[in-house]
């Protein structure tokens, strides 16, 4: 018996060493040789109980998030009957407390901060978004039943990207980040007005095929270079694309791609950049129609949506690639969302908890998408309940640091009753927005 004892204490040293170097490094950055070295093992040792890097991390993943459901779970039996969203503030508080002890969860649970998900991580956060369901959402009368798996999907976002960052920020306290995340996620799900998710789905407009006959300029040859890459990254993905295939669909050798580009990681890194130009482009023209800072907010989350609507065959491109370094796995789609939600004085007037806030709207930004994306949800129910929960979310945490933000009552109901930790359930919104301002706050949304 004593050499399954020692078996299991080794194997035991070897995934304890394996959790804080990808907490420490993320996937990307963690060698195997580097985590036999801190168990006191031997490289081949650890290949005799894993196949190799991607079997050891599933396996410190899926520790890890079982341990963090149920943290949460025994939290939420603890706290007894009591009201939704008071029981959302006892999730979330028990979310900080569990990424303050388990700092490497925060790392290795995250899609976009490692990123190298196993295979059940989209089911994952689907359990984890149907314990939310459960066991807050079913008892709050003011959300559309419809909007639930939604809704769940945007406090999960919100709060992993929230608590997520946090645990990289010294000068925020576990209380503080608590306060934030809570006022974020009760003020944005408090906020939530009811939809119709009726109808079908607009159509797209289909991208034209990529043309190669002719002779043509070299920019435009590049252009077709680019639009070819990205047909084939979107398909194969980033590892199984081949510059073979790229210069077949493009109708050129493999050689004049690279002239172009030293590497595939160059041209896939330059297909990201023109999307993102794209993203930017649509984002910044909506917000210089818009008129308030809080106006404005909302008109960069609606053109982030449209355009993701419009283009579904960029979000393979757009994810995270777990073989490129972290500096490439930035979403500047969301992060320009971050930056004209966060650049106007009336929003900074909350700038202490700022570096809070920018990880929750980008979280929330992507959980919409993915929502509208694998869900097949409407793409007008997607901006009505994401700019509720975000412009709720925002006007909380404003009203938490003792300011307001400028045109949100045209999109909140009632910010005296999000104080963090109240519990309060406020009224069905009555209210909508002045005529000709476009809002659809407490109407229901035809689509």
């Amino acid at each position: 018996m004593q050499p399954k004892k020692r078996t299991r204490t080794r194997r035991s040293a070897i995934l304890e060493a394996a959790e804080e170097s990808f907490g420490r490094h993320g996937w990307h950055g963690t060698r195997i040789e580097d985590v036999a070295a801190a168990a006191g093992v031997s490289k081949g040792l650890v290949f005799n109980y894993w196949e190799g890097k991607d079997a050891l991390f599933d396996e410190v993943w899926a520790s890890l998030s079982h341990r963090f459901r149920g943290w949460v779970e025994h939290a939420v039996t603890a706290a007894g009957p009591t009201d939704p969203l008071h029981l959302l503030s006892v999730t979330l508080e028990a979310a900080a407390l569990f990424f303050a002890s388990y700092p490497a969860g925060a790392i290795v649970l995250s899609p976009i901060r490692v990123p190298k998900p196993p295979d059940s991580f989209e089911g994952e956060v689907d359990a984890f978004g149907d314990f939310l369901e459960v066991h807050v959402l079913e008892g709050l009368s003011t959300l559309d039943p419809d909007l639930r798996p939604l809704a769940a999907a945007l406090v999960t976002g919100a709060a992993g990207g929230l608590l997520g960052a946090w645990t990289t920020m010294p000068a925020f306290g576990l209380d503080q980040a608590t306060a934030v995340v809570t006022r974020f996620c009760v003020g944005g799900l408090a906020n939530m007005g009811p939809v119709e998710p009726a109808g079908r789905r607009p159509p797209r407009t289909r991208r034209p095929p990529v043309m190669t006959a002719g002779r043509i300029s070299a920019t435009e040859r590049r252009r077709l270079l680019l639009d070819a890459a990205l047909d084939v990254f979107a398909t194969d993905g980033y590892d199984s694309a081949r510059l073979e295939d790229i210069a077949d669909a493009a109708g050129v050798t493999k050689a004049l791609i690279f002239k172009h580009w030293p590497s595939k990681e160059a041209l896939f890194l330059d297909v990201r950049s023109n999307l993102f130009a794209q993203i930017e482009a649509e984002m910044v023209a909506a917000v210089a129609m818009a008129g308030t800072p809080m106006d404005k907010i909302v008109a960069a989350g609606d053109a982030l949506i449209d355009w993701h609507y419009a283009n579904p065959s960029a979000r393979p491109v757009l994810a995270p690639v777990p073989t490129l370094p972290p500096s490439a796995q930035d979403d500047a789609g969301t992060s320009q969302l971050v930056r004209i939600a966060l650049e106007y004085p009336a929003v900074a007037a909350a700038a202490r908890v700022l570096p809070l806030v920018a990880p929750a709207l980008t979280g929330a930004g992507r959980a919409a998408i993915r929502q509208m994306h694998l869900a097949s949800v409407h793409p007008v129910v997607i901006k009505a309940a994401f700019r509720d929960f975000v412009t709720g979310a925002l006007a909380a945490v404003a009203e938490g640091e003792g300011t307001r933000i400028e045109g949100a009552d045209y999109y909140i109901r009632t910010l005296s009753e999000w104080q963090a930790g109240s519990g309060a359930q406020p009224e069905p919104a009555s209210m909508g927005r002045s005529p000709g301002r476009g809002s659809t706050r407490g109407q229901r949304v035809p689509v």
